[in-house]
């Protein structure tokens, strides 16, 4: 059985732990503590990473969710090690201060791994041009997918697409 390490990353808030959570079941190991002042309906936050296991087509998948928090970054050059590709969540939180989302964005890029970017919404049915503004504001031509992360099957839609995105950038011989 092959194997393969997947990271999901993005902004404070973006969904990431939740998404971990949704792909891998809730026996995923988790480094949250509580915020000092809870945000909207955030009252924890990752400080170290979130690790699931997932098995698709006879492989095992291991998933690592990044902490959003700026002051937690160099945990990204810690798990990007050895990845295959990566997710990048993004949500409307993440469009009000592209500024830093784009360096955060930036910091995962260097991995130049295969990656898509999923915008985590209710709204399914967004107008393009917000995906236009991310991709010139992000200066990136990754596919941006938009997701529901509390919907599992959405989840999986993104996770598989991702899977996609990597076999194809890497055939089997």
């Amino acid at each position: 059985m092959s194997r393969k390490k997947i990271l999901i990353t993005g902004p404070f808030g973006s969904g990431k732990t939740t998404f971990v959570e949704k792909l891998c079941g809730k026996n995923i190991l988790k480094t949250d503590v509580k915020l000092t002042f809870p945000l909207r309906d955030k009252k924890t936050t990752t400080v170290a990473f979130d690790f699931g296991k997932t098995i698709r087509n006879k492989k095992t998948i291991y998933v690592y969710g990044t902490p959003g928090r700026k002051r937690f970054n160099f945990m990204i050059d810690v798990l990007s090690k050895g990845i295959d590709g990566y997710i990048f969540l993004l949500d409307e939180n993440g469009i009000k201060n592209l500024k830093e989302t784009k360096e955060l964005y930036e910091k995962v890029r260097k991995t130049n791994k295969p990656h898509l970017i999923a915008f985590n919404t209710n709204n399914i049915n967004l107008n393009i041009s917000v995906f236009k503004k991310i991709k010139k504001s992000m200066n990136t031509s990754a596919p941006i997918i938009p997701f529901t992360v509390l919907d599992k099957n959405s989840v999986e839609n993104v996770f598989q697409r991702l899977l996609e995105i990597i076999d194809k950038e890497y055939p089997k011989p």
